[in-house]
């Protein structure tokens, strides 16, 4: 884990709120401000509130992507080195955690 932390240390900091900003339409109105004359996006979106997403949506998303999701600290060290394994006897096999997709989704977007 301290080999984790000094690579995190550079990293933008999480309390940074633009890092978790995601693109979203622009409408563009007509004079009288009823009419739609465009919707412009280049990923249409339109965020939810945590609550108006299924609870099976919720638990099918950790049973496909991260079943050990509630056992370990965001950083799956056993899915590493499984990973590892599997990569060196000529396989494919990922390892990361839904954490780790959200901070390189979020966070490193940029980097």
């Amino acid at each position: 884990m301290s080999l984790i932390d000094d690579w995190c240390a550079d990293l933008p900091s999480v309390q940074n709120t633009t890092a978790f900003d995601l693109p979203e339409q622009s409408t563009i109105y007509a004079n009288d401000g009823t009419t739609v004359l465009a919707e412009l996006y280049m990923e249409k979106r339109e965020p939810v509130t945590i609550d108006q997403v299924s609870p099976y949506v919720l638990k099918g998303t950790v049973a496909t992507e991260d079943e050990r999701f509630y056992d370990h600290g965001g950083v799956d060290l056993q899915g590493i080195v499984r990973a590892v394994f599997v990569n060196l006897a000529g396989g494919q096999e990922g390892a990361s955690t839904i954490t780790q997709q959200y901070v390189r989704n979020t966070i490193l977007s940029s980097e």
